[in-house]
């Protein structure tokens, strides 16, 4: 059933009895994937969890797979937020990163953007953080993806000050044996330059200031402390 009405749900709007089937089953399948995940948030269940997130996928795929309105477009981002709360309920974090990514980038309603936005970030950072592999290019990737598109349409949020300080320390541990690289410093150069009183600040002056004492250049170290102090 899923199938077909992914497929021809252009057909089916042009038929009055056809329309009134393809809304109950619209309906019925939202009605049964909502009542699901209250059942799993009511017995923090992870099996029903993942049923929840599967049934939020088939009504996706049957009744909105291509938005043909705004209303369609805000329901679409609201959908795919109750999809990933599942996913991430159930334990399946790895299938909720690629749906978050999706809601931040496609057109909708700006309050679930800005949620899965900010549950996408805080995931990939805390996934960078704590992997052992330093390498790990795939998180760092799609951390700096997502991160310009979070900050392109929400610009005075509070995460961008800690998103630009994450943007900087990834360029910094790219830098070689001979100190920051110019990427690095120009970054950390830009958070201070925003952000003068956050902490993020504060240790990006004193990387700096490090960075120029390692290379030996004292002028160096003494002007970048002296336009920190003058900027805080």
């Amino acid at each position: 059933l899923v199938q077909y009405f992914s497929e021809h749900s252009g057909d089916i709007a042009k038929g009055e009895d056809e329309q009134v089937t393809f809304l109950r089953a619209k309906s019925y399948l939202r009605g049964r994937a909502t009542e699901v995940h209250k059942e799993a948030q009511k017995k923090k269940n992870k099996k029903i969890y993942s049923r929840a997130a599967d049934l939020y996928a088939l009504y996706i795929k049957a009744f909105l797979l291509k938005p043909s309105s705004e209303k369609e477009k805000r329901e679409l981002s609201e959908v795919r937020v109750y999809r990933s709360d599942a996913l991430l309920a159930a334990g399946r974090e790895a299938d909720a990163i690629p749906e978050l990514d999706r809601t931040l980038r496609e057109e909708g309603d700006l309050k679930h953007r800005k949620e899965a936005g900010t549950t996408l970030l805080n995931l990939l950072i805390k996934r960078i953080d704590t992997s052992k592999d330093k390498a790990n290019s795939e998180y760092e990737d799609r951390l700096l993806s997502a991160a310009d598109v979070f900050e392109s349409v929400f610009p005075n949020d509070k995460l961008v000050a800690e998103l630009r300080y994450k943007r900087a320390r990834l360029a910094a541990s790219k830098s070689g044996p001979d100190g920051l690289s110019k990427d690095a410093r120009r970054a950390l150069s830009e958070l201070i330059e925003k952000y003068p009183s956050r902490s993020e600040a504060v240790e990006a002056a004193h990387d700096l200031v490090s960075d120029a004492l390692k290379r030996k250049d004292a002028d160096e170290a003494k002007e970048l402390a002296q336009q920190y102090l003058k900027n805080k």
